[in-house]
């Protein structure tokens, strides 16, 4: 991901989720050292995106989302796979992330790609309130 791809990052960010992320929240990420930042693209438009931070041995999936059209076609889940290949070589050991309880589709793509769920954030999501399934998986 580059600065010329968030404003297509935005409008995907808008359509995906109730509390989206601000042009702010991309660029800090964009200038973070420790932010690893893809995209997906068809046909030269982003299709999908995926945001990821590692601190020492520790990484963590920030933020990812695909456009409707193109969801459930193995496109998250090689945005994932890329970002962790990235983040073995950078020695991460573990990876986290946090997924609305009632997102099936997401917590089935995780467990697929071997994440376990490891415990939960009482109402983590504000609009509409919700608990967060925190999701584990060593490398």
């Amino acid at each position: 991901m580059c600065e010329d791809d968030v404003d297509a990052v935005i409008s995907l960010e808008l359509i995906s989720f109730t509390t989206p992320w601000t042009r702010t929240s991309f660029y800090e990420e964009l200038n973070n050292p420790r932010s690893i930042l893809k995209i997906a693209e068809s046909n030269q438009n982003v299709i999908g995106y995926i945001c990821c931070s590692h601190v020492h041995d520790e990484g963590h999936v920030l933020n990812l989302a695909v456009n409707t059209p193109y969801r459930r076609k193995g496109i998250a889940s090689l945005l994932v796979e890329d970002s962790l290949a990235v983040l073995k070589d950078l020695g991460c050991k573990d990876v986290y992330l946090e997924v609305r309880a009632s997102n099936r589709a997401a917590i089935e793509m995780y467990n697929t790609l071997r994440f376990k769920q490891v415990g939960r954030r009482k109402d983590y999501y504000r609009k509409p309130r919700e608990d967060a399934v925190i999701m584990k998986l060593n490398l």
